[in-house]
């Protein structure tokens, strides 16, 4: 008889308690750095931006995409340089909020007409709205539904904002990655919230990115269960030699775990019956 095996694993989603007192902390640089100038300058570039990415679905080859991104990265070094990574943040705050509010209202908007947040964007190419989504968004939207971000009912994973701000500040972060890197940016509690949902809770991500992933998640959170995730994302996807692998790694961690014993002669007697 067969044991009874138990994939389990978290959905992925953040703790929004412990990330809220970091973004209200974040917000008071918002009075230090109105938005001058140069920072309209970085906003124009940004959105800018955002609109070519939507119209050459980000890909990197493409020359005026290619030019674009140049571009940006130029104005959003420029603006660090001149203001400081302070100001660079307080901006990306500001940007991020009407990322958030953008999103919301066009994921609302495309409810009350019973369609999908991508249907009603193709329905409605030249309304207000759709074009503000694509210069604050870019092709965002499109790989958020397809993650799981976004589900068939326009509604957000967790039934909160938080991973809308979370991938929002990758992005925001790595347009100055020249300077310093997005991991350096954010905060660990950012990190932590992040790299989960990508490993747990993403669609599409391959097991080779959630295995690097994971591995950078243990740096900064050593008690993160990283075989035993990997093991249940294996198993689940039918590929249990590479699941037996990750579950005998897990062992080795916790030997007399009754679960992951129960994994391992489950996987085992799996791989004998169909060899």
């Amino acid at each position: 008889m067969l044991p009874i095996p138990q994939f389990q694993m978290g959905s992925g989603l953040p703790d929004v308690p412990r990330l809220t007192p970091i973004w209200e902390k974040q917000r008071a640089l918002l009075k230090q750095y109105p938005v001058d100038d140069e920072a309209k300058k970085a906003i124009r570039a940004f959105l800018v931006f955002g609109r070519i990415e939507r119209q050459t679905a980000g890909h990197p080859k493409n020359p005026q995409y290619m030019k674009a991104s140049q571009t940006l990265i130029n104005a959003m070094n420029q603006y660090w340089f001149k203001r400081g990574e302070e100001a660079y943040r307080a901006l990306g705050i500001r940007m991020a909020d009407q990322f958030v509010r953008t999103v919301v209202t066009a994921l609302a908007k495309a409810s009350q007409q019973k369609k999908s947040i991508l249907a009603w964007i193709s329905d409605h190419p030249q309304h207000a709205l759709v074009q503000s989504l694509h210069a604050h968004t870019g092709d965002f939207l499109e790989h958020a539904v397809s993650w799981g971000l976004i589900n068939s009912k326009n509604e957000l994973a967790g039934g909160n904002t938080a991973l809308l701000r979370l991938f929002f500040n990758q992005r925001w972060f790595r347009f100055v990655t020249e300077i310093k890197d997005y991991t350096l940016l954010m905060s660990l509690e950012e990190l932590k919230a992040l790299w989960r949902w990508k490993i747990e809770g993403d669609r599409v991500l391959s097991m080779s990115d959630r295995a690097q992933i994971s591995r950078n998640l243990k740096n900064i959170e050593p008690t993160y269960p990283t075989f035993e995730v990997l093991g249940a994302l294996f198993a689940k996807r039918g590929y249990y030699r590479e699941a037996l692998m990750m579950y005998r790694e897990a062992l080795l961690d916790d030997p007399f775990d009754a679960v992951l014993q129960r994994n391992v002669s489950f996987l085992v007697m799996q791989l004998i019956q169909n060899r």
